[in-house]
């Protein structure tokens, strides 16, 4: 009967030893897994702000790019507008050059008197 009892008493010892083992394997994986999610954590954070700053800038940018179409488009009209006022000056100095000024007016007198 002794040697049934030592062998329990070692069975029991051995796995006493298997389930601090274990239970000490089993803290070092929570320690590690806390880390990995502290760290997972912080770079969720950065990227959160990375892509809150891009979205910012690509806002920015289509801002910018509505400005840029807009003022192409004012640049356009004030441009025929130029072109218009210089087309205007040469066709007066053409008629001025072409002796045509006082009988315009002569014209324009007798039509609206």
């Amino acid at each position: 009967m002794t040697d049934q009892q030592d062998y329990r008493k070692l069975l029991d010892e051995r796995f006493a030893h298997l389930t601090t083992l274990m239970n000490a394997n089993h803290k070092e994986s929570m320690d590690s897994n806390d880390r990995i999610e502290k760290h997972v954590m912080e770079t969720n954070g950065r990227v959160n702000c990375l892509e809150s700053e891009s979205l910012k800038r690509a806002e920015a940018v289509r801002d910018f790019r509505k400005l840029e179409a807009d003022l192409k488009r004012i640049r356009a009209k004030w441009m025929l507008l130029l072109l218009g006022g210089i087309l205007f000056v040469v066709s007066v100095i053409f008629v001025y050059d072409m002796g045509m000024f006082p009988k315009m007016f002569e014209w324009l007198i007798n039509k609206v008197f």
